[in-house]
């Protein structure tokens, strides 16, 4: 990170007295009188005026009077910067309070008080992305969340979860790939860990659901973050959630049943090929967020590894209870091959 600020936000009660102060001291601004950010150039940086309690709840912090109402901005020169600077800032003992995500409808650049912001938005970074609330660890202002969000984290707990169920994903989907390289004489290994990806599968379509829900019902921590990108929600996720509920379903289906032919492996082979894509688009969209989501530091830390602990042992019961069915079926499909025939 370079030593530098790009932009600093001063939270005010009274816009209209803040910036008749500072014009009065000759500081010039291109912002209209309606807007409700005012950007001044102050040589290499820029100092914005915004209301105090904009200014806190876009930091996602709640403001009994104590808190400072300053901001300080870092902008980079491009989105994967973004997220190295948070986990160096997370790394350094600051606390994510809210990670970056993709922003749209806002001005990308604010170096010039020329440029307008959209109104009732927050000004974003040069990359596009909104900004990242991080907490210096000598910053002795808490957010003061109430109830789920004191215990759990809200809405960035949620994204912490997620993170954390897809990195775990991540490592048994690359060795249930693997498996794939010899089926016939992997099979067993592939059947284990296919069971073992059940309950982890399971919650995170729950994390990820339960986000959607969240937003969809009006949640003001849920809402501020935003919808994922149109594509992503509107196709990408119903195809993922679609395909992999089938190729996971016939998976169990060809266990229970000891097939290694017919309808039900067709199914699951073509569910597979939909499933690759959707997922492999969801993967490379998301992947570089990771980091940052898991070095969050939000209450509730201990819940969320647990949860995942907990499922992880759950889904090696379920592998273990169903050895002996993946055990036939690898007899069966040796046989086939004529590895065990005699």
């Amino acid at each position: 990170m370079d030593q530098r600020v790009s932009l600093i936000t001063l939270g005010v009660r009274d816009l209209a007295r803040a910036r008749a102060f500072y014009e009065a001291l000759g500081w010039k601004t291109g912002a209209a009188p309606d807007d409700d950010v005012v950007f001044f150039q102050a040589g290499g940086m820029i100092v914005a005026l915004w209301g105090r309690d904009r200014l806190a709840e876009d930091t996602g912090v709640e403001d009994p009077g104590g808190w400072g109402g300053i901001t300080l901005a870092y902008n980079t020169r491009s989105p994967e910067e973004v997220d190295a600077v948070i986990a160096e800032a997370a790394a350094g003992g600051g606390t994510v309070l809210r990670p970056a995500r993709r922003r749209s409808g806002v001005a990308t650049r604010a170096r010039s008080p020329t440029r307008r912001v959209t109104r009732g938005r927050s000004p974003t970074t040069r990359t596009g992305r909104s900004p990242t609330t991080v907490r210096s660890p000598c910053d002795p202002s808490a957010p003061a969340s109430l109830g789920h969000v004191r215990r759990f984290g809200g809405s960035d707990g949620n994204e912490q979860l997620t993170a954390v169920v897809a990195t775990l994903l991540l490592v048994l989907l690359a060795i249930e790939g693997a498996t794939l390289l010899n089926l016939r004489s992997l099979m067993t290994m592939h059947a284990f860990v296919g069971m073992l990806l059940l309950p982890v599968v399971a919650l995170k379509l729950g994390s990820t659901g339960w986000r959607m829900l969240r937003y969809y019902f009006g949640a003001k921590e849920y809402v501020r973050r935003g919808p994922p990108h149109p594509f992503l929600r509107l196709v990408v996720a119903p195809v993922a959630v679609a395909s992999t509920i089938v190729l996971f379903a016939t998976g169990v289906a060809l266990l229970v049943l000891d097939r290694t032919s017919g309808t039900i492996v067709g199914l699951h082979k073509a569910s597979f090929v939909v499933w690759l894509a959707a997922v492999g688009v969801h993967v490379l969209v998301r992947v570089v967020r990771l980091p940052a989501a898991l070095l969050l530091r939000r209450p509730g830390l201990a819940v969320r590894l647990g949860l995942a602990a907990t499922t992880l042992a759950a889904g090696a019961a379920v592998a273990t209870l169903t050895l002996p069915a993946a055990d036939h079926l690898q007899d069966r499909v040796s046989a086939h091959v004529g590895v065990d025939g005699d």
